[in-house]
């Protein structure tokens, strides 16, 4: 017998079970609630489960109806909030049957041939696809069934090029100056890639080399990185990418490990700074639960704004900055395990995976500051005097803290999507009434709770009851694209309908933007 250790709702629950047992029927039979919208076909990838198989190790994160329970083992399950927003999003994507076609299915056979030919590589009985979002921030790796469509497993890594920079134009610089600069980044990113697949692989029992197709959706500035084309010329007027089409190049060239003659798949971009992430993010939500007009916002690093119509989709970026990502914060941290993820007051706080707090990862720091507002803490000028102290050395082993420095990047990520969203509207000609809804994309999207984003100003207060979780669609459409080859027509529509609204230069972006530094007056009231 092997032991599931299930953590959930605040329980500890211990399970023994027979080696081989499958991890969603044992949690069924447990009445633990996973939603599973498929049925546990390993189709719709919502029946999650945090997984920790030994005491060190990491914990990443399985489709339940599709892991093997055969060792012992700890498992997260998400909460009630976190179920109903898994609904939500189910509900807005685009599903598509799996139609990986003969390219897809059957990669090896007929992608460009690398290597010595003397070499025989067998051909896998299963092949396996991999959907990348490569992110600024996090690296998320998605391993897929070609022939089923079914979702295997997902991991997450910060992207280590953030040594070098936390954002994109910070990235560009560094290859435009350091000897061998791209060739750096790009090796890391490469790497990274490589972990993550082969960890997903020797965890179910496969080979690399079963690993057939690749899709990656990311902004532009990473994408070029990851081809070894050079930034550049995304720094500078008049930010002419190198690349915004389909590129399709052999996995091999690249220095991925996986069949040499498996092929990656590069999503298509629409400007220097609205990337495949946006396209692929659009793309993948379901036409048929969309309002005429509503807002898409990406909350990254660099945040991407998109005005959908009836007529067009006017697109914006604008430099957020990584605080909502939990980066360059005195506690910051990604939305990993022990992130507080949300914030009501000191004997209200809940962390990703309930475990111990280690730290502040986005949505958990937009709740802070807007509980520190409503209770006079923090000014709407956003001064703040000393740390305030958000969890004791006691319960967390050491002061997690709000310092004054976190303060003012709040407010640089705040206003920056705000006079995003401003000028976007302005432009258009619209109302925040006309607005149907705000899609919020990114992993903060999981935990942000509207009434703090409002509070603290990055939204319009009239947009409160429209803003709804649509998690990671940037991953949600490489992932589509991995396992449909009609989703290639529905990313063609939605390019044929983008124009760019720039913001950097426009004659009101800077007013707009230090008006919106100031956080609503006067403070909320709890």
């Amino acid at each position: 017998m092997v032991t599931i250790t299930v953590h959930s709702a605040g329980r500890r629950t211990a399970i023994s079970v027979l080696p081989g047992s499958n991890l969603l029927d044992v949690l069924r039979r447990g009445d633990f609630g996973v939603y599973s919208p498929c049925g546990g076909e390993g189709t719709c990838g919502k029946c999650l489960a945090g997984i920790r198989e030994r005491e060190h190790s990491d914990r990443r994160l399985v489709t339940s109806c599709m892991y093997t329970v055969d060792r012992d083992i700890e498992v997260n399950l998400p909460d009630t909030a976190e179920i109903e927003v898994l609904a939500s999003q189910y509900e807005r994507l685009r599903k598509l049957p799996p139609e990986p076609g003969t390219a897809a299915a059957v990669g090896y056979a007929t992608a460009i041939e690398v290597g010595s030919p003397s070499t025989h590589f067998p051909d896998p009985a299963t092949p396996i696809g991999a959907a990348i979002d490569l992110g600024t921030t996090t690296i998320v790796a998605h391993l897929a069934d070609l022939k089923s469509g079914s979702l295997i497993e997902t991991r997450t890594a910060r992207n280590p090029q953030a040594a070098f920079g936390a954002d994109v134009i910070a990235r560009i610089h560094h290859c435009m100056t350091a000897k061998n600069g791209l060739g750096t980044l790009r090796s890391l990113v490469i790497a990274t890639i490589n972990r993550l697949i082969s960890e997903s692989a020797a965890s179910q029992g496969l080979r690399t080399t079963d690993v057939v197709r690749v899709t990656v959706a990311g902004n532009t500035t990473m994408l070029h990185i990851l081809l070894g084309e050079h930034p550049e010329p995304l720094a500078f007027t008049p930010f002419q990418p190198v690349f915004t089409g389909r590129r399709h190049v052999a996995a091999a060239a690249l220095g991925l490990s996986m069949h040499p003659r498996a092929e990656v798949h590069v999503l298509p971009s629409f400007s220097a700074y609205v990337g495949a992430d946006v396209v692929a993010g659009l793309a993948a939500l379901d036409p048929e639960s969309t309002p005429e007009t509503y807002l898409f916002v990406d909350v990254g690093t660099n945040g991407e704004l998109a005005l959908v119509t009836p007529d067009r989709i006017l697109c914006c970026a604008t430099a957020a900055g990584p605080a909502f990502e939990g980066a360059n914060l005195a506690c910051g941290m990604e939305a990993g395990a022990g992130a507080i993820c949300r914030y009501r007051g000191p004997d209200d706080i809940q962390t990703i995976a309930n475990m111990p707090p280690v730290g502040i990862c986005g949505s958990g720091l937009v709740d802070i500051v807007a509980s520190l507002l409503r209770r006079g803490v923090i000014g709407v000028d956003g001064f703040l005097a000393e740390p305030a102290v958000i969890v004791p050395a006691a319960r967390a082993g050491r002061d997690i803290l709000l310092t004054p420095g976190d303060m003012r990047e709040v407010q640089l990520a705040k206003s920056a999507i705000a006079a995003g969203v401003a000028l976007l509207l302005r432009h258009a000609g619209c109302r925040p009434d006309d607005i149907g809804a705000v899609y919020l994309a990114g992993g903060m999207g999981n935990y942000l709770q509207p009434r703090s984003a409002v509070d603290i100003g990055l939204f319009p207060r009239e947009l409160e009851k429209k803003i709804i979780p649509v998690g990671n669609t940037s991953a949600s459409g490489a992932l589509l694209a991995l396992k449909s080859e009609q989703f290639g027509a529905c990313l063609d529509e939605i390019l044929s309908r983008m124009e760019l609204f720039e913001l950097s230069g426009h004659p009101e972006f800077l007013d707009e933007f230090a008006g919106n530094m100031a956080f609503p007056h006067p403070p909320i009231q709890p």
